[in-house]
């Protein structure tokens, strides 16, 4: 799947296409953006690039080349060069009445 608007998707990420990252980031030393949390499953990307967080965790990253984002279970992205801003998926509890991150 080639990534071609503002918003892609694999699994319960979401990607968002920015114009500008933050400064103030903890730089990662692998591409890894997020592991399942009961399979242990990898959303990584395949080329090097700039991979970081901020203070809240938010993943940003930085490609400069197109690039695949692969997981064993899900289809791959092929990212264009560019800023992006990863999000987790997040839904409504009416039960406990809050809102929690969803798990892959």
């Amino acid at each position: 799947m080639k990534f071609s608007q503002k918003f892609a998707r694999q699994g319960d990420l979401v990607f968002e296409r920015i114009d500008s990252i933050p400064v103030e980031m903890k730089q990662e030393k692998k591409a890894i953006l997020a592991r399942g949390e009961h399979t242990g499953h990898l959303h990584q990307l395949q080329l090097a690039s700039s991979v970081g967080r901020d203070s809240d965790g938010t993943v940003f990253f930085e490609l400069k080349q197109e690039t695949e984002l692969t997981h064993q279970e899900h289809h791959t992205i092929v990212f264009p060069p560019g800023k992006y801003k990863m999000h987790q998926e997040r839904e409504y509890d009416y039960f406990l009445e809050g809102i929690r991150q969803v798990r892959d």
